[in-house]
């Protein structure tokens, strides 16, 4: 909630109290997310060590493209950062409406390489039964 003097916080600004106020969220759901992943692979290493390694392999190969176009998407919250500070407001949704739009565009390179690059990325026979199920569905 911001208030009147355009604070994000009830904390003065800078302060380490608001800093935590603010991270304190995101700290909580990218330890969510880690330890779903944990989580995860101990089931599959339990079930067979086998399909844990091929989920591992196929979830590096399937991070190394999301991970490059989220951050390049997430470049615009930078550009909209600054226009917010700058007081320029009617140019905010500029750099939002293109990553958007970048964010569409990449459906067409995602679909394909999710539906027919299984077999082309996973290369090792151990893991291609299973990796690739586990491409298609991520």
């Amino acid at each position: 909630m911001i208030n009147v003097r355009g604070q994000l916080t009830r904390y003065s600004e800078g302060s380490l109290r608001e800093l935590w106020t603010i991270s304190y969220p995101l700290i909580l759901s990218m330890l969510s997310v880690n330890i779903m992943i944990f989580i995860d692979r101990l089931i599959l290493a339990k079930y067979n060590t086998g399909a844990m390694n091929a989920a591992v392999v196929s979830g590096l190969i399937f991070n190394i493209f999301q991970c490059g176009t989220v951050g390049i998407a997430s470049i615009s919250e930078v550009f909209v950062g600054q226009y917010n500070g700058a007081n320029k407001y009617e140019k905010m949704g500029e750099p939002v409406w293109q990553m958007i739009w970048f964010s569409v565009m990449t459906a067409a390179l995602f679909v394909p390489l999710g539906l027919f690059a299984g077999p082309l990325l996973i290369r090792n026979p151990d893991y291609a039964a299973d990796g690739i199920s586990f491409f298609l569905k991520s």
